[in-house]
């Protein structure tokens, strides 16, 4: 005989088993489905953006990271690798602000990748395959002193590693891609002897769609993408923050100047209106981007920026400061508000955690790579349509 006494420990429990099946057939009736259209939802979503990633072998990435000591002559990059790349914050600036190494966006980029929300483990089902090398950290540590063998080997041998894999064979490596984090020149060897590697020069490589900082003009195959600026939101919020920037001079003759402290550097960008951008060691810029955060220049560029011609400035015919000067209150703002409209996809966020409600760099990038390769595959199936056709 059971005990009748409400509350009594045995009587309680048996209650709750006579419960299980209700509940089991609540959470059947209401949750389930719910949980069934979240997936269907995601799914969906991912149709057409899945990426592989390759596990390539940790002597192309992660090994080239622990022996940061051994990655720059003059910079101690270990320092930078931190925080996924994004180096030490700077504490004295406001929340997504990081003193960040121009040449760390292949660690930014593929800690982005891994929290990239159409991943896929079966490399079949992918729109594209992304190939995590640090071809830039590989190259720098042999720029200067180190013979053609030395500055080519680990990228000869990562190409032999992509090129053996069943996920080539789909498109001979078209629907591949990777970052480089230096300028297209240090991969392009020209001469026997000259400067750089031979990596993009390959004839894998002709195939493989490559992201770099700053691209050829010649080459149809590598696109350039944002350097990786000092800031890397975490939230929109901190993106409508940075909002608020006549120019000043951050003089750089002097020794123990402060030209290489990005508190200096971010505190006059922030108090500047317009900023003289002329041209680096390459083509472009890295300043270009803290300054401006430049994307690919939509085409009126007067809507956002002054072009002066360098030579017109050497010869002394135009007055910079005077000629600034002349643009009005009101074409100042309508020229910022077109700056503050790019922002978002001019800047890497922090790789470290979801972005939600806007894209940055990386998103724009990967919508770019997987539109290029659609149109590559769709060019492909159309010339074997051709083919059949013939025979």
């Amino acid at each position: 005989m059971f005990p009748s006494k409400v509350g009594h420990p045995i009587h309680n429990f048996f209650y709750t088993l006579l419960l299980i099946p209700f509940i089991l057939i609540l959470i059947h009736l209401y949750y389930i489905p719910q949980l069934q259209t979240a997936l269907s939802k995601s799914s969906n979503e991912c149709i057409g953006k899945y990426i592989y990633i390759q596990n390539i072998p940790c002597q192309y990435n992660t090994d080239l990271v622990r022996d940061c000591n051994k990655l720059s002559q003059w910079t101690d990059m270990c320092i930078s690798a931190t925080n996924t790349g994004l180096g030490p914050n700077i504490s004295n600036i406001n929340n997504g602000w990081y003193n960040t190494n121009q040449f760390t966006l292949e660690i930014i980029f593929h800690n982005r990748m891994k929290h990239y929300k159409c991943l896929t483990a079966n490399s079949s089902q992918a729109s594209a395959v992304f190939i995590p090398f640090y071809v830039g950290l590989d190259v720098g540590r042999h720029l200067w002193g180190a013979n053609t063998s030395v500055r080519d080997s680990n990228s000869m041998e990562l190409l032999k590693w992509v090129k053996s894999r069943t996920e080539w064979q789909k498109m001979e490596g078209k629907d591949h891609f990777l970052v480089a984090g230096r300028v297209t020149w240090d991969f392009r060897r020209i001469m026997v002897s000259g400067w750089g590697n031979n990596f993009l020069n390959q004839p894998e490589t002709q195939n493989i769609t490559t992201l770099i900082i700053e691209s050829s003009p010649w080459h149809n195959n590598d696109f350039a993408i944002p350097y990786p600026t000092y800031f890397h939101p975490s939230t929109k919020n901190e993106i409508l923050t940075w909002q608020e920037k006549r120019c000043k001079l951050l003089d750089c003759r002097n020794d123990g100047n402060e030209c290489f402290s990005a508190t200096s550097i971010m505190k006059l960008f922030e108090s500047s209106i317009f900023c003289l951008q002329p041209k680096g060691d390459s083509y472009t810029r890295r300043s270009t981007f803290d300054a401006m955060y430049k994307w690919y220049l939509p085409k009126n560029y007067t809507l956002y920026s002054v072009f002066v011609l360098e030579n017109v400035a050497n010869e002394g015919k135009v007055k910079l400061e005077e000629l600034l000067s002349k643009f009005s209150e009101g074409k100042v703002i309508r020229m910022r508000e077109e700056v503050i409209k790019m922002i978002p996809k001019l800047i890497y966020g922090d790789p470290r955690v979801e972005l939600k409600g806007w894209k940055d760099a990386f998103d724009v990038a990967i919508e770019k790579v997987i539109e290029r390769v659609g149109k590559i595959r769709s060019e492909m199936k159309k010339g074997e349509l051709v083919e059949a056709s013939d025979e």
